[in-house]
């Protein structure tokens, strides 16, 4: 009744209502970690999943992933969990889940020119990418410079 293939083929056969009755940190890390196999395949890397980054790239290097599926109150967009990537991954793969848009941001401009809080951990962004507002222009700027593929 719970062997690891009967759980499996349970979930393949009930994915969206397992995903609707999780918490929001449960249905992210899930889709998330989906989204990171999905994006090594998709842009011709290989998942490898090491420490401070997702996927090998022939052109982008050491790649890591983040996504977002949920707009947060006041209209932004947000990733956490980056000081653990720094100095250690090439580009930042981001994956808005909303839009489904997606970005390819080097190390250095990420870490060095976005307006990074909570002590340089999380960034946030316009969730209607300033089409309708002006919030965090700096970042929603630097993300659409960035868009992948362009």
């Amino acid at each position: 009744m719970f062997l690891r293939d009967e759980v499996q083929n349970y979930a393949k056969d009930n994915f969206s209502k397992i995903l609707d009755q999780m918490d929001s940190v449960a249905r992210g890390r899930v889709l998330g970690g989906i989204a990171e196999i999905m994006a090594a395949e998709m842009t011709g890397g290989t998942f490898v999943d090491a420490d401070g980054y997702d996927y090998d790239h022939p052109v982008f290097g050491k790649v890591e992933v983040k996504s977002t599926s949920d707009i947060q109150t006041g209209g932004t967009l947000r990733i956490q969990s980056l000081l653990s990537k720094k100095d250690k991954c090439d580009y930042i793969h981001i994956i808005d889940m909303n839009s489904g848009r997606s970005f390819m941001i080097s190390h250095d401009v990420f870490f060095n020119e976005m307006d990074l809080i909570e002590n340089g951990n999380v960034l946030r962004w316009s969730a209607s990418y300033n089409e309708t507002d002006n919030i965090r222009k700096l970042n929603t700027k630097i993300m659409l410079e960035n868009e992948y593929p362009r």
